[in-house]
């Protein structure tokens, strides 16, 4: 199965016990700049032999409750057609008796339902499910995400002093998008690109040319660099069309009210990106030799990665507060897109960040070509074919159980992308949504 195979849907699964490990910062995406091993650039890792104990223990217990339940739904059905039988012999009388009775029944039943109706609405027509709704965001406007101040509201138009911020979620097709900003639309990026390896630490910012492509002299995909970034007022200077960095709690930090930050990031299915980091890792040997399950155990496997990184919790238990948090922030903070839907995604952020192809018109289908070829074919794509394990196997739910947290926080994103399509989405995409009905 390629990396753009089209995303199942996922049942879920009890609340972690604990996250199993450290999640692992993303790889970088350009080995040729970069010669530093996965383990030396990610550091140390938190995972407790425990953890899979418990998680199997639950599985195997799972396992045995639904037998138990099969067991008891086919005595059921032994002792209601039994029943059925018997009742059939009973006499004609009591079968009328029993109509009466169940039509009283009804009657009362209509009677309640009739008297609820016309308590539901208050205050010239007001529905309760108003009242739910108003209280849902009193409480959502409890959860504090300062730390996202100085990023706009997705809703809000492209702004000249805004900097476009791009998340980047590893295995997501980052890559991709890197390479569409940089070599398709011509982009000056901040990400990995702008620090060549032997050269000097930068004592101010400059725009560096590294093999065609131009970026900003400082490494906004670590933690160091974005330091950097942020005393040399990366965002201040306007030098940059495009921030790049995973990290997106730190780089935050270096936007403010007068010089803002224009976030989008591109999504994909939790299961299948931790399978498509299982094989990429596996080969190039950053992964000793385990097995999917062994790996989806706790020998490597990232624990709910967006929802950490999103939340800055990296290790312990999380919390459905957590959770929470994280769903507001992509709300408020975020235009979403999708590797399964990459055409349509890329249309949003071209209009999202105000960017546009060349004039001229051979410059322009140029780059609407470079565009095309990579959304279809990727890049750093697993150059490994492989199948994505199968629902019910033991590392499928070891998976499932790893990225429960990333899994709903994906399906959430799922429901902003439609909501965002009317400010942002294609003219094809609003109109295939009006035929269906979501207006």
């Amino acid at each position: 199965m390629s990396d753009y195979d089209q995303e199942d849907n996922r049942t879920s699964m009890a609340e972690p016990l604990f996250s199993s490990s450290f999640p692992v910062p993303p790889r970088r995406q350009t080995p040729s700049l970069h010669d530093v091993s996965f383990q030396e650039e990610n550091g140390a890792v938190f995972r407790s032999a425990d953890s899979t104990k418990r998680v199997l223990a639950e599985l195997a217990k799972k396992k045995r409750e639904r037998m138990e339940k099969r067991r008891a739904a086919l005595l059921f059905t032994i002792l209601f057609f039994t029943i059925c039988t018997l009742y059939v012999g009973s006499s004609a009388g009591s079968f009328s008796e029993s109509n009466v009775a169940v039509d009283k029944s009804m009657m009362k039943y209509d009677e309640k339902v009739s008297e609820k109706s016309s308590l539901k609405k208050d205050n010239g027509g007001k529905s309760k499910v108003k009242t739910f709704n108003a209280t849902e965001t009193q409480v959502s406007n409890k959860i504090d995400i300062t730390e996202f101040a100085g990023l706009v509201d997705p809703s809000s138009p492209n702004k000249p002093e805004e900097t476009s911020l791009f998340w980047h979620v590893p295995r997501s097709g980052g890559t991709s998008m890197k390479n569409i900003m940089g070599q398709c639309l011509g982009l000056v990026s901040s990400s990995e690109g702008g620090r060549v390896i032997g050269t000097s630490q930068p004592t101010f910012l400059s725009i560096v040319d590294v093999n065609g492509l131009r970026y900003v002299n400082v490494d906004t995909t670590t933690i160091e660099g974005i330091t950097e970034a942020r005393n040399f007022g990366l965002a201040q200077s306007k030098l940059s069309d495009v921030i790049i960095s995973p990290y997106i709690i730190d780089i935050s930090s270096i936007f403010t009210s007068d010089f803002p930050g224009r976030a989008f990031t591109l999504l994909r299915d939790p299961i299948e990106r931790a399978v498509s980091m299982y094989y990429y890792r596996m080969n190039i040997g950053d992964l000793p030799d385990v097995t999917l399950e062994e790996y989806a155990k706790g020998a490597g496997i990232e624990n709910n990665w967006m929802t950490r990184f999103l939340t800055g919790q990296m290790e312990g238990e999380l919390s459905k507060e957590k959770l929470e948090r994280a769903k507001l922030i992509l709300e408020q903070k975020f235009l979403i897109g999708f590797l399964d839907d990459i055409d349509e995604s890329m249309l949003r952020f071209m209009k999202y960040n105000g960017w546009t192809f060349s004039e001229d018109d051979t410059e322009e289908l140029n780059q609407v070509q470079c565009v095309q070829t990579l959304t279809a074919i990727g890049a750093n794509a697993n150059s490994m074919k492989y199948d994505m394990p199968k629902r019910g196997s033991q590392a499928f739910a070891l998976i499932t159980w790893q990225t429960q947290y990333d899994m709903n926080l994906y399906e959430f994103a799922q429901e902003l992308f439609n909501k965002q399509t009317k400010k942002w989405g294609s003219k094809e995409r609003k109109k295939k949504d009006k035929k269906k009905g979501n207006k």
